[in-house]
């Protein structure tokens, strides 16, 4: 009764300019996830662009979430994703050890959406709580 945890990606692109590393697509994913409906899946490192190609999945599969770990700008485009009834789908993700967890929690505190929303995603959201 586990999760599988799909990571989109595990470097940072920006480093990469020798040899380029390939990873999932959104696509890659939709497709997985269509065929495996039955999964609890966590999509981590996410980025805002990609989730709005994700977003009628996470609307209409409540056995998928995206985690917070790689949303980077636009304090995590909770904005967006609050009027496309998606933050539902958002669970608490740091990108520990990789990424400073203090850093995470902070774009969480400061976004400007509900506190209800906030605990939701905090752990509100995550599979074991529904």
């Amino acid at each position: 009764n586990l999760p599988l945890f799909l990571n989109l990606r595990m470097v940072d692109e920006r480093t990469e300019y020798m040899f380029l590393t390939e990873g999932f697509s959104v696509w890659d994913v939709d497709t997985f996830v269509g065929r495996h409906s039955d999964l609890k899946i966590v999509i981590c490192n996410a980025r805002n662009g990609e989730l709005s190609w994700l977003k009628n999945m996470l609307k209409y599969s409540p056995n998928v979430c995206v985690d917070t770990s790689g949303f980077k700008n636009e304090l995590f485009g909770f904005d967006n994703m609050y009027k496309e009834g998606t933050l539902e789908s958002v669970v608490y993700g740091s990108g520990a050890p990789l990424l400073c967890m203090m850093s995470t929690t902070m774009y969480l505190d400061y976004a400007d959406c509900p506190q209800e929303v906030k605990d939701g995603i905090y752990a509100g959201n995550a599979f074991f709580n529904k």
